[in-house]
């Protein structure tokens, strides 16, 4: 009644003898087996999605009463920047957390993570698994992901030039993903330039004139 790519599933009916196919919703089974008139052991090929099994024999197509269900693992990615906005030169932490919402567990869970070309990594840590950090994009090689289960991954960077930068964050694994608009995130944090304040003797009834070229926040 369900499972991945790769599943041998057994088909009760009658009629077999001599079936010329077998698909799973319309994708050609990976490989059949007719055992004999009532059984056909099958092979869930790749990219099949959920519906009906369909077996073409002689005497016509019949298809399953129920949807044959592929199983799937909804991965979803969150991220946050702080501060934002961030000065530049200072420590710009990026917590990126990867959730399985299931319904079974997700295999092989991979994160990419690309930083902005104008940050500088300071260190990377991760609660599940481990992360590549020698090259760009940084990868995440997760482990396998428990239904309802998460994973932290923070990473602590400095910026190098001011504007507004982005980090992109994209979550796979080798277990079928049915909503695949959850799977990347991009976070957009502003950089500014260091505060120089500078002050001036106006000369005239005891006023001091101080000044900064960009707002500033919780001073």
């Amino acid at each position: 009644t369900h499972g991945v790519a790769g599943t041998v599933v057994t088909i009760n009916g009658n009629s077999f003898t001599n079936a010329s196919a077998v698909a799973f919703n319309g994708i050609p089974a990976a490989s059949f087996v007719v055992t004999n008139n009532s059984t056909i052991g099958a092979i869930v090929p790749a990219g099949a999605t959920s519906g009906k099994i369909t077996v073409t024999a002689p005497g016509g197509t019949g298809q399953s009463a129920a949807d044959f269900v592929i199983d799937s693992a909804d991965l979803a990615v969150t991220a946050t920047d702080l501060p934002d906005p961030v000065f530049i030169g200072s420590n710009l932490v990026y917590t990126i957390v990867v959730t399985n919402a299931g319904p079974i567990t997700a295999s092989n869970v991979h994160l990419t993570n690309t930083l902005s070309g104008s940050v500088t990594l300071i260190s990377a840590s991760t609660t599940a698994g481990s992360l590549d950090t020698n090259a760009s994009p940084i990868i995440g090689t997760l482990g396998d992901l428990a239904n309802q289960s998460s994973a932290k991954v923070i990473l602590t960077v400095k910026p190098t030039a001011t504007g507004i930068i982005d980090n992109t964050a994209s979550v796979g694994s080798d277990t079928p993903d049915p909503s695949l608009a959850n799977s990347s995130v991009t976070t957009s944090t502003t950089v500014l330039p260091l505060v120089f304040l500078s002050s001036t003797n106006l000369m005239s009834n005891d006023l001091v004139r101080i000044t900064w070229p960009t707002p500033c926040n919780s001073f």
